[in-house]
């Protein structure tokens, strides 16, 4: 019973939460309180539910013990293991920036091959032009000719 503390007679506290194990009050009156209807309860349905509840809080308890006492036997992280795993951490993440930053220099590096291919179809788009002037000074020729 470390989980739950008795507070006052047949209210027991679990997690924040007041459970009532008190089924006399219910005895002669009627479930829901006032006029709301309900049916009826006599000593034996009390006795039944008190044992019932009695079954389950006996279970939980056992429940409870047995899941704390699993904890309690498992072992705790040590301080070399969270040393292990922050370094191991740090090492991916440098590894993960190396690889990056070897790509990023080729991908800088090949930036000298396509500033050739530029400079090579500006070549090629100018002397495109310098042709098309020269068409055009010989077809402007002609029509004044003409």
């Amino acid at each position: 019973m470390s989980e739950a503390s008795r507070v006052r007679p047949n209210v027991f506290r679990m997690d924040g939460r007041q459970h009532d194990t008190d089924s006399s009050r219910f005895v002669g009156s009627k479930f829901g309180g006032g006029n709301g209807g309900g049916s009826e309860v006599d000593s034996e349905t009390k006795n039944y539910l008190d044992r019932s509840v009695d079954a389950v809080k006996a279970q939980n308890d056992a429940r409870f013990a047995e899941v704390i006492a699993k904890l309690d036997a498992m072992n705790p992280v040590t301080w070399w293991q969270n040393a292990l795993l922050l370094l191991a951490g740090i090492g991916s993440v440098i590894a993960l920036l190396s690889f990056g930053s070897g790509r990023f220099d080729s991908g800088v590096g090949s930036m000298g091959a396509v500033i050739d291919s530029i400079n090579a179809q500006r070549e090629v788009n100018n002397a495109q032009d310098q042709r098309l002037e020269r068409i055009l000074d010989i077809l402007g020729k002609q029509a004044d000719a003409d």
